[in-house]
């Protein structure tokens, strides 16, 4: 081991006492020198001969004054060139000089404003903080570096409720009527009012992604993974970087702004993300990168908003994303990105609604979801990609509306859902695709209405499908079938449960799979 270490201190390059010159400043000035003027000397001598050859003067030829004096002045064109390699070192060297002085003028900078950062005072965190967006601004090459540390004090671990208490230790001594004396310490905030200073972060972060800005940070990269974010207002940046995550973040207070927000990096996420402030809105918000995750998420405030939300990336995934807020909207968002899932989703508030929204992309998966709150709205919404699946979903509310919805992709299913609630419909709904599919579905609720919907050139199949107690189904007793539409189960022409005693299907010949 010591012979492996004493090989390694022989191997070790010699340091070096002074800054690393680079370029022609790099070059010896003696040897440079000497290959100017060798250079030169060759120069005459070859001018000299060239001249005498090849450059005759009239009729006559070159006297030897006359190739002398042509070579003296090509001497002195190399005589100039030797000044210039010279001048052109100087300058190379004074260049140098003020890109070290210009680094090392940032190196102290950023201690200074990191320190600050570091204070207990909010004042001077307050200073840190424009003082670390200052140097972003005026080092482009080092702008990164300035808003990771910036990102990195919002990661900090941060408690509101002691925001305002002074950073002090304090003991507290209670006497009592028996003589017993009992002395509670209680340790405040290490940085108090960092509320303060967390929001004026924010507030730099977000004068410098908006569109209109001289100095913009949104092509770089913004980690906020598990801060803590209060009163967050991002309405209109435009984060365009590789990565932005929001990973296990807490968004709280009144309201967390990102209406009109562009997100078109590869990656953005909120997977795990808790949202409880009252207002969450993304509404005209744009997410164009490969892949953004909502996965995991809780939108637990009184309203969240994506309508109108463009989702255009490969994918975008809202797996096991909790709303339980009183109203949650997606109302006239568009889906086209390759793969939308909302599998695992679990809709718990008031009300939620997909109205007139669009999924256009090829696969789109609500595989699991749970709508149970009391009204969920799919009217108008459109679903035209290659997969629609609702396989395994719940929708144990009151209301459960796909009225006038769109079905034209090749494969919808909603095999195995469950359709528990008072009242499920699909009146005027349209459905064009190759298959749908109700197979081994469950009918609960009070009723299930399919009037006035439209089958046109699709397979319908209600295999297995099953009608619990009481239940209603209606409208598929004299369905409007167009261009080769057929409604079956087990290969059978199917119309429904007209007898409110049979719980499974009926056939024309009256014959019913009990």
């Amino acid at each position: 081991m010591a012979r492996d270490l004493h090989k390694y201190r022989l191997r070790r390059p010699r340091e070096l006492s002074g800054p690393v010159l680079r370029g022609i400043a790099s070059w010896p000035l003696l040897p440079t020198l000497v290959l100017t003027v060798g250079s030169g000397v060759a120069v005459i001598l070859g001018a000299y001969w060239l001249i005498a050859r090849f450059v005759p003067i009239g009729d006559q030829p070159m006297t030897a004054a006359q190739r002398l004096t042509a070579a003296f002045a090509t001497a002195t064109a190399a005589g100039a060139l030797v000044a210039l390699v010279v001048n052109v070192r100087k300058q190379d060297l004074s260049e140098q000089a003020a890109r070290r002085d210009f680094e090392s003028a940032f190196t102290e900078r950023f201690r200074a404003a990191a320190s600050q950062l570091g204070a207990v005072s909010p004042a001077e965190r307050l200073a840190g903080v424009y003082a670390m967006a200052s140097l972003a601004d005026e080092y482009p090459r080092r702008r990164q570096q300035c808003v990771d540390v910036l990102c990195g004090y919002l990661r900090v671990p941060f408690d509101p409720a002691v925001d305002e208490l002074a950073a002090l230790t304090t003991d507290t001594t209670h006497s009592f009527a028996d003589g017993k004396t009992v002395t509670s310490h209680a340790t405040m905030a290490a940085r108090p009012h960092d509320l303060q200073v967390r929001s004026t972060i924010i507030s730099v972060i977000h004068a410098r992604t908006r569109p209109e800005v001289e100095t913009s940070w949104s092509h770089l990269n913004f980690d906020f993974t598990g801060a803590r974010l209060h009163n967050l207002k991002f309405q209109g940046s435009i984060f365009s970087g590789e990565d932005t995550s929001f990973l296990g973040a807490t968004f709280s207070g009144e309201r967390t702004w990102f209406d009109g927000a562009t997100f078109s990096g590869k990656r953005t996420s909120f997977s795990g993300a808790t949202f409880s402030g009252e207002d969450t809105s993304f509404l005209g918000a744009t997410f164009s990168g490969e892949e953004t995750w909502f996965g995991g998420a809780t939108f637990s405030g009184q309203r969240t908003w994506f309508g109108g939300a463009t989702f255009s990336g490969e994918g975008t995934s809202f797996s096991e994303a909790t709303f339980s807020g009183k109203r949650t909207s997606f109302s006239g968002a568009t889906f086209s990105g390759e793969d939308t899932s909302f599998s695992g989703a679990t809709f718990s508030g008031e009300d939620t609604s997909f109205g007139k929204a669009t999924f256009s992309g090829e696969r789109t998966w609500f595989d699991g979801a749970t709508f149970s709150g009391q009204r969920t709205w799919f009217d108008k919404a459109t679903f035209s990609g290659q997969l629609t699946s609702f396989d395994k979903a719940t929708f144990s509310g009151q209301l459960t509306s796909f009225d006038r919805a769109t079905f034209s992709g090749q494969r919808t299913s909603f095999d195995r859902a469950t359709f528990s609630g008072q009242r499920t419909s699909f009146d005027g709904a349209t459905f064009s695709g190759q298959r749908t599919s109700f197979d081994r579905a469950t009918f609960s609720g009070e009723r299930t209405l399919f009037d006035d919907a439209t089958f046109f050139g699709v397979q319908v199949t209600f295999d297995a499908a099953r009608k619990i107690g009481d239940a209603i189904v209606s409208g598929l007793e004299q369905p409007q079938l167009g261009k080769g539409a057929t409604i079956k189960a087990y290969g059978r022409p199917f119309h429904g449960w007209p007898d409110p005693a049979v719980q499974t299907p009926a056939f024309p010949d009256g014959d019913t799979m009990d």
